[in-house]
């Protein structure tokens, strides 16, 4: 924390005040203050010109009105890197061009804090025309751009907003242009995907490749314009509402204008420049910076490479803030995601025009609608099986179609699902949150694998889980029906990584928190629950875990044998809520006569969001997908097929239903079955219906159902279903 003792405010008037003097460090590590006792004053001023030619300035002072000193961070205010844009500036009713540096920052930290004693006040003399381009004369209205502080409270970071005053410039003359912040450099080193790099080594351009390319395919998700799309930016997008705020049809229109000229923009190729920590653009928490006006090259700290793939302020998000700068103009109105949210419920019309709300708004629609087991991290999910002891990735396409496969395990892949001995697959989602999914297996012996997957396709052993029962190996209950049926993979508690979910033999579902691609060692196991009927018929089948309310936490649903489809919905601290019911007793589940409903999934197909019960019904050979609600419960079903989709399931003719996972990449999860050796995909389109996709494989793919013979759909719900049932059921 800095301790800050200026001389007192009423002294601050003359125009001598250093404001390069960097403040005394204070001997106090820490400190925690009420937001509610901070009292300070702001002001904004106009210098009066020396001369007609003087540069015009602007004085900024805030003061410390309480009785106590007060201690917050000021970095929205212009006592540093002057460079960084800190005010509005018009003309009338158009923006002045800004040509300095627009940021992305780091969240403020306690190293930031400024102390102010009782009655001193901090003030800088601000020289506008370094950094607006003041080329009319006239009149210039002139606001802070973000007037407020930061503080540290019991509950963390808050912002405490200050009445600063606008004041206008009256410029007799036009003033010269700013000096420009960069100097010419010489090109960079162009790369085979299009991008140049400047002062960037191999690993730095790899990674800022990855992230480029996550933001060219997920900008097109949320404009819908990929084939059979939703655009996000629609009025009925849960996502648009809360980051642009209410609806509204100009509002809307700006977005979109916005996001279609970052995409048009990353057409033409950016170059980027990589810099060290200590350079003096990249202190004060910079994370990446461009000067719009000036140039299209956008320059990235060290501090960007640190940041995650998965979740919020990653490496392609923030490429996402800087690209909304470079091709649309944002402002930097607000930072982070708490204050982010407060614009678009209070100022959306400040919100659609800033960065940080572009940033999560993306971020969030890849948290909503990535694809399931993309393997190879490239946007489409993948078809991966094992057959004769090896691991296959098939890649997806844009095509509705896969590619060739990619192998792992050389023969060493045991699956236990015909005689118990060797791997269960579980699932394959992401454990490492490195945008890549991996393969989660449990052996017979009662220990959890990760095997991480790469950008190749590949996967190889990550993580081994042993002892998750009190230091015990879990006891499965394929062999006797006693100790717990795994469940799945999937983040339950809404921190971003994936948790084991299983059932006891009492009917508890026990969680196992996920932690750095694994099992964090948390534990919570929600009694009575759920009896399964996956061992004895009676009671209740899990279908999958799938977020059906929309709130970024998956929850667990199950058909019972009443008729009734639940959901129990995941909770911060690991538990399941009480189930929510469907159907009101009219759900006939196939796995029990061979008639009725043969559940295939839980996955977004109509792109809200929110996921939805895809089911197959045996009677009328339809497929049906019932919409996610807010709610947590199901919709009215939408049919598709016309009778013609027959299950193979009961009787071995027709299509083995796979799963329902976003092979085309377009945000919209499609069904995927097999038959005659071919593996075909339905697109999912955001009506709920399916419609023809791709057709893979020429006959040469051949599946184990029933004899064991071919491959193993890992992706397919439960394993049941991937081994074949009887005419007469399959519990």
């Amino acid at each position: 924390m800095k301790r800050v003792r200026i001389i007192p405010f009423v002294l601050l008037l003359p125009a001598c005040i250093d404001p390069t003097v960097e403040p005394e460090l204070s001997d106090e590590e820490s400190w925690r203050a009420d937001p509610a006792e901070l009292e300070l004053a702001c002001s904004v001023s106009v210098i009066p010109k020396q001369t007609p030619d003087s540069p015009s300035q602007l004085r900024v002072s805030v003061v410390n009105l309480g009785d106590s000193p007060a201690q917050f961070v000021a970095r929205n205010l212009p006592f540093a890197s002057p460079e960084r844009e800190y005010f509005t500036v018009d003309r009338g009713d158009q923006p002045v061009d800004f040509w300095g540096l627009r940021v992305k920052l780091e969240a403020p930290t306690e190293a930031d804090l400024v102390e102010l004693d009782a009655g001193d006040a901090l003030a800088t003399v601000y020289t506008l025309s370094d950094y607006y381009h003041l080329d009319q004369p006239g009149t210039y209205d002139i606001a802070l751009l973000r007037p407020s502080v930061h503080v540290f409270g019991a509950e963390g970071i808050r912002k405490v907003e200050l009445a600063c005053n606008a004041v206008e410039l009256e410029l007799a003359k036009a003033e010269p242009p700013p000096e420009p912040l960069i100097e010419p450099d010489s090109p960079g080193q162009k790369s085979a995907e299009g991008a140049s790099f400047k002062d960037c080594d191999a690993h730095q351009q790899a990674e800022i490749l990855r992230a480029e390319a996550v933001a060219k395919w997920m900008l097109p998700i949320a404009l819908g314009t990929h084939t059979f799309g939703r655009s996000q930016v629609a009025a009925d997008s849960k996502y648009y509402d809360e980051w642009f705020g209410a609806h509204t049809t100009d509002r809307a229109q700006k977005v979109d204008e916005k996001l279609d000229k970052i995409v048009e923009g990353l057409d033409e190729g950016i170059e980027y420049k990589c810099h060290s920590k200590t350079e003096r653009k990249c202190e004060k928490g910079t994370i990446a910076w461009v000067i719009p006006v000036l140039s299209d090259k956008v320059h990235l700290c060290e501090r960007f490479f640190e940041k995650d793939d998965v979740g919020w302020d990653t490496k392609w998000g923030i490429l996402v803030h800087e690209f909304s700068h470079l091709f649309a103009l944002t402002h930097d109105y607000e930072y982070g995601r708490p204050d982010s949210l407060a614009l678009a419920d209070n100022q959306p019309n400040k919100a659609v025009k800033n960065a940080d709300n572009y940033e999560y708004f993306v971020e969030d629609i890849y948290l909503g609608l990535a694809p399931r087991h993309d393997v190879d991290g490239d946007g489409h999910s993948d078809l991966v099986t094992t057959a004769w002891g090896s691991g296959f990735v098939y890649p997806g396409k844009s095509t509705s179609t896969f590619g060739s496969y990619v192998a792992s395990f050389a023969g060493t892949m045991n699956t236990a699902l015909f005689d118990g001995a060797g791997h269960w697959l579980l699932d394959v989602v992401d454990m490492n949150l490195d945008g890549h999914d991996d393969l989660v297996t449990i052996g017979s012996d009662g220990v959890m694998y990760v095997y991480f997957g790469t950008a190749s396709g590949t996967v190889y052993t990550g993580v081994v889980e042993a002892g998750l029962d009190g230091g015990d190996n879990l006891d499965l209950v394929f062999d006797d029906g006693v100790g717990y049926e795994p469940i799945g993979v999937a983040d339950t508690n809404g921190n971003l990584a994936p948790d084991l979910v299983t059932i006891r033999d009492d009917g508890a579902v026990c969680w196992f928190g996920g932690l750095n691609g694994g099992l964090s060692g948390s534990k919570v196991c929600t009694a009575g629950l759920i009896d399964s009927a996956f061992m004895d018929g009676v009671g209740e089948h899990v279908i999958d875990l799938a977020d059906v309310n929309g709130d970024r936490r998956a929850d667990l649903i199950a058909a019972a044998d009443d008729g009734t489809v639940y959901v129990y919905t995941g909770t911060a601290g690991g538990s399941f809520g009480a189930g929510v019911g469907s159907f009101a007793g009219t759900y006939n589940l196939a796995l029990y006569d061979g008639f009725g409903h043969e559940p295939i999934g839980v996955a977004d197909v109509t792109g809200d969001g929110r996921a939805d019960l895809v089911t197959h019904h045996h009677v009328s050979n339809n497929t049906y997908v019932y919409p996610g609600q807010a709610n947590a419960t199901f919709g009215s079903g939408v049919p598709s097929f016309a009778g013609t989709m027959n299950s193979s399931l009961f009787d071995q003719t027709g299509h083995e239903l796979i799963g329902v996972f976003d092979v085309d990449g377009n945000g919209l999860a499609d069904l995927v079955t097999h038959a005659g050796g071919n593996a075909f995909v339905y697109r999912g389109t955001q009506n709920g219906q399916f419609t023809s996709g791709g057709v893979s494989f020429s006959g040469t793919l051949n599946s184990s159902r029933f004899d064991g013979d071919g491959h193993e759909f890992i992706t397919e719900r439960r394993q049941h279903r991937r081994r074949g049932c009887t005419p007469t059921g399959c519990l």
